[in-house]
């Protein structure tokens, strides 16, 4: 009857250490999608990011051109000509918003690489973590194995005795 008792409790323990490795590869396996999911929400933040510099050049390259043109139409019209200080200060105008808008592709290039680095470092978590939770999930294999020998071991005993 004793020996019945203690087969049963060793089966069970075992059985509850097998559940608990169980869990634990499960575990690792959401941290793994959770890893891959935040590279590709970084990936799409990014990609968004880059579509918004694109407008926001394509539209403020746009405004240059037309306050250019309206800069040229008004020296004209005033009876200026396009050479001297009048022509001088157009390319200084042209010059600064050339530099605006390469300003703009390189804050939003900027912005693109930050989001693709945060979607990497966090799948880098993840996939760290899930490393971990499969480090502890072999651990209790290993406990269950060593449990069951264990109690091998223990039963012969009794029984010789």
């Amino acid at each position: 009857m004793q020996a019945a008792m203690m087969i049963g409790g060793l089966v069970m323990q075992m059985i509850g250490q097998g559940k608990q490795s169980s869990a634990m590869d499960d575990a690792a396996a959401q941290q793994e999608a959770a890893a891959e999911q935040s590279r590709r929400i970084g990936e799409q933040n990014a990609a968004a990011q880059e579509a918004e510099t694109r407008e926001s050049v394509r539209r403020e390259s746009l405004a240059a051109k037309e306050q250019q043109s309206l800069r040229k139409a008004r020296a004209a019209a005033s009876g200026g000509t396009l050479g001297g200080s009048t022509g001088v200060y157009l390319n200084e105008q042209a010059g600064r918003e050339k530099g605006y808008v390469d300003w703009l592709k390189r804050s939003g290039g900027s912005q693109a690489a930050i989001e693709r680095e945060k979607g990497n470092y966090a799948a880098m978590e993840g996939q760290a973590a899930a490393k971990g939770t499969r480090a502890q999930a072999a651990g209790a294999k290993w406990d269950m194995l060593g449990t069951g020998l264990k109690g091998a071991a223990g039963l012969y005993g009794s029984f010789m005795t």
